[in-house]
């Protein structure tokens, strides 16, 4: 057996948990390799013995091929399957969940023959995705797809607490509706070679010797973080991005908008990364005199978001700074990343002498500062095959001013204020709109402007602006246009999102450009897998049998009356979502879970209930396995009393792929109040709309909604957070309120969630009194960049700002109101109204 084999083996076998070293040795036959120990993969036997993977071991999971063939299935096989569950979803959903499927009837609906289906059933059943059904005779009756039969477990759901209330326990659950949806992603089939060849065409004649080094050093880069083609869409992207850039570059164009709305996972990143990078390389390395800069400046409407994208942008920029390295005529080339947001502090001194306001995102030790929001993201490797992350703390070294890791690795990522700002090398910056309005008027943030000759914007996730906070985040970008305008800066404006509704409209509501919409053609869409809807009604009263005046009887005596019950919905979400976790497929790359509620109130009572539940270990009243369940190994027998009511989960007693399945779920909490640190060791976990946006982990494979949610772009944010893989078929859970009008509309109008027709973003720039505050914020920003030199901040006194303004205003009045309406449109034809909002602004300075 080969070393790189081996280390697979010793991989998916830690996969699923700490085991003892000797032992597992003597399953494997051999000693475990010390280059895991050695690169930190593994830990160090403890004083029992056992062993576990790190973070580093974890991030290498995806780099396996045996982990990621548990994970897919094989076209035929996967269109059986979808066959399989489509044909039960009919009979489900009116009603019928005791499904059973033969042969053939699959022979029938798909036109193979009985040997065939038989035979992809039978490594369907192999594989875990179907279940065989036996009579008491051991004879196959049929099969039952997984999807189905958790559908099934979920309609039986009793509140269940002891062994004895396996009969008179209330039901919880009243209907169950099961949706399949086809899910499309966008055909990647360009290879990237292709994409180069185009990109030169648009090179111009200034660049033309750099091209190649410039073209080497993109197809290193992409090939290493494992993009080998791309898809149309990305291509039209970067060409129209490329193009405008060298446009721009030889004074032809001053402003170009687009809104590019494509599917999560479409790539919308990389279709303007690349372009951006390929032009900025280009420049760097054709113009070595000191001139202005091409910037990008990426705004975030999260924090959480921000930080997560942070991680993912430096670690292309560490790798793109090392394939340029392998250019000697160019190796003083690089490109750096700077981040600013309630984090990131102006300077050491400042976090040193705050390090208490800090100390969620920053850790002091001595004289070196931690940053604990992103560990390094550098790529390494193990073996040819084999990559992991860094994954080391992220120090910064006060002598050089640089970020590094434990391992060494210099990170181009600036992390403080006054680098961000006052770094001259620095090439993107990642902002909050929070932020951006903050820095409009401050010296800092306009000398970095000044210094920029074509800046890139891109707005991600734009359709959360909505309502009265997005026509302020609207507003907040009509000043900014208008600062760069002034400055003279050329522009490239970019709205990006998934769920945008009317891109065109919503686009120029927001920045007050018509765009250029760019956005997958039909034709390029391919069907990869499905994914399933679980719609649960809860009971809201079930009958109970129950022992009359509390005197002990037998089961079986007449003794017993029955007794209505009264369900709480929360109780079903409780058994739902341990149903779902105990019973769907946990493979190493997929076995997480991420809930969702709306208010704190119920997130909280949710959370601690569903983790007294599982502590109690109450799953296992419902996979215990007796001396009978011997005989069920190779699938249920349908006779059998616990299973026929739903007391048997057969996959988290026999699945063998899965992990898990036997464990209590590990849960953890996370909302605004309450931003710990997301644990890789948990299983699920429960939130808020906190976790709507910016939170992307690849081992999500389950979504659970309590209650509806509050718009179709929400819950499509929310779902999107799971499954990010084509590949994958994720399952989302439903559980909606009896009592609550918009959840029973939901359930009996399913296709009105499930539709990609999303509704109008509400949006409304010409609020009055948005625009009024922002004309005042306007007058300050006017101030800012005509005083640049002159430092003010919120914080600068309203007396030293009143002294400033009242003595420009007299000679620059005119100017003045040009610059209000040109942001506020209430004032653009109404000078009096303007006039009136300087005279009033005026009068409150001095009165100060």
């Amino acid at each position: 057996m080969s070393e790189e084999s081996l280390i697979e083996k010793v991989l998916l076998r830690l996969s699923s948990g700490p085991v003892h070293k000797q032992e597992l040795e003597h399953e494997l036959k051999f000693s475990l390799p010390q280059i895991l120990f050695e690169k930190g993969l593994v830990t160090p036997p403890n004083k029992d013995g056992y062993i576990n993977l790190t973070r580093r071991g974890i991030s290498s999971l995806g780099f396996l091929t045996s982990v990621r063939e548990l994970s897919t299935l094989e076209h035929e096989l996967e269109h059986v399957l979808t066959t399989l569950e489509k044909m039960e979803e009919e009979l489900i959903n009116i009603g019928f969940y005791d499904v059973i499927t033969t042969p053939e009837q699959l022979t029938q609906k798909l036109g193979i023959s009985s040997e065939d289906a038989v035979k992809n059933l039978k490594e369907l059943s192999e594989k875990m995705y179907v279940l065989k059904l036996y009579d008491e005779r051991g004879n196959i009756v049929g099969y039952r797809s997984r999807i189905a039969e958790i559908t099934r477990l979920i309609s039986c759901l009793k509140q269940r607490f002891s062994e004895d209330d396996i009969y008179n326990a209330p039901n919880l659950v009243s209907s169950v509706k099961l949706r399949i949806k086809d899910r499309y992603v966008t055909r990647r089939s360009i290879p990237v070679e292709d994409l180069m060849d185009e990109l030169e065409g648009y090179v111009s004649d200034q660049f033309e010797g750099s091209w190649k080094i410039v073209k080497d050093v993109l197809k290193a880069w992409l090939s290493y973080v494992g993009i080998e083609k791309v898809s149309n869409f990305q291509r039209v992207a970067t060409l129209d991005i490329f193009n405008a850039l060298q446009r721009m570059h030889v004074g032809q164009l001053n402003t170009y908008p687009m809104a590019l709305v494509a599917e999560t996972g479409a790539g919308k990143t990389e279709a303007y990364l690349i372009p951006f990078v390929a032009y900025l390389l280009l420049r760097k390395m054709a113009l070595r005199k000191k001139m202005k800069k091409a910037r990008l400046i990426i705004v975030y409407p999260r924090v959480a978001l921000s930080l997560n994208q942070l991680a993912r942008f430096t670690k292309y920029l560490y790798q793109i700074n090392e394939e340029i390295k392998q250019h000697p005529e160019c190796s003083n080339v690089k490109i750096y990343i700077g981040i600013d947001n309630e984090s990131i502090p102006r300077n050491y001194d400042v976090l040193k002498e705050n390090h208490v306001a800090y100390s969620d995102y920053w850790r002091i030790f001595e004289d070196q500062a931690y940053y604990k929001k992103m560990s390094c993201p550098v790529l390494e490797t193990l073996t040819d095959e084999i990559k992991f992350e860094c994954c080391r703390e992220i120090c910064y070294d006060i002598k050089d001013g640089k970020f590094l890791c434990g391992e060494g690795h210099e990170l181009p990522v600036k992390l403080f204020k006054d680098q961000v700002y006052g770094h001259s090398d620095i090439d993107m910056v990642i902002m909050t709109p929070n932020t951006l309005m903050r820095r409009l008027f401050e010296d800092s943030f306009i000398k970095f402007l000044e210094d920029t000759d074509i800046l890139v914007l891109a707005f991600d996730e734009c359709h959360l602006y909505s309502s009265l906070p997005g026509s302020h985040t609207a507003l907040i970008f009509r000043r900014l246009f208008k600062l760069t305008e002034r400055l003279g800066i050329k522009a490239i404006v970019l709205g990006i999102s998934a769920t945008m509704s009317s891109a065109d409209e919503f686009f120029k509501e927001l920045v007050n450009f018509k765009p250029k919409v760019i956005e997958p053609e039909e034709e390029e869409l391919e069907r990869k897998s499905v994914e399933y809807y679980l719609f649960v009604k809860p009971e809201t009263i079930s009958l109970k049998r129950a022992k009359i005046n509390g005197e002990e009887t037998q089961e079986d005596s007449e003794e017993l009356e029955e007794e209505l019950k009264p369900i709480k919905p929360l109780s079903t979400m409780i058994q739902t979502l341990m149903c779902v976790m105990h019973n769907m497929r946990r493979t190493q790359l997929k076995n997480k879970g991420l809930g969702f509620v709306d208010s704190i109130d119920t997130l909280h009572r949710w959370y601690y209930a569903q983790k007294d539940a599982e502590h109690r270990m109450l799953f296992k009243l419902r996979t215990r396995k007796m001396e009978k369940c011997q005989k069920c190994k190779e699938g249920p027998i349908i006779s059998c009393p616990e299973y026929r009511i739903g007391e048997c989960w057969y996959y988290a007693k026999f699945d063998k792929f899965s992990i898990g399945l036997d464990k209590p779920v590990n849960l953890q909490i996370y909302y605004s109040e309450r931003r710990e640190e997301l644990k890789e060791d948990k299983d699920c976990i429960l939130s808020t709309s906190a976790l709507e946006v910016g939170y992307d982990d690849p081992k999500l494979i389950a979504f659970f909604q309590y209650k509806g949610p509050r718009s179709l772009i929400s819950f499509a944010q929310r779902k999107g957070r799971v499954a990010r893989s084509p590949e994958d078929r994720p399952i989302n859970v439903l559980v909606l309120s009896p009592y609550s009008s918009r959840d029973n509309f939901i359930f009996i109008n399913d296709d009105h969630i499930l539709s990609s027709e999303y509704n109008e973003i509400p949006l409304n720039s010409e609020n009055y009194f948005a625009q009024a505050a922002h004309a005042r914020a306007a007058i300050i920003d006017y101030l800012a960049y005509k005083h640049s030199g002159v430092r003010i901040t919120y914080e600068t006194p309203a007396i030293e700002v009143g002294h400033i303004f009242t003595d420009f205003l007299q000679k620059n009045e005119k100017e003045v109101i040009d610059w209000i309406g040109s942001v506020a449109s209430i004032y653009r034809s109404n000078v009096t109204l303007s006039k009136k909002l300087v005279d009033k602004i005026k009068m409150e300075m001095i009165s100060t």
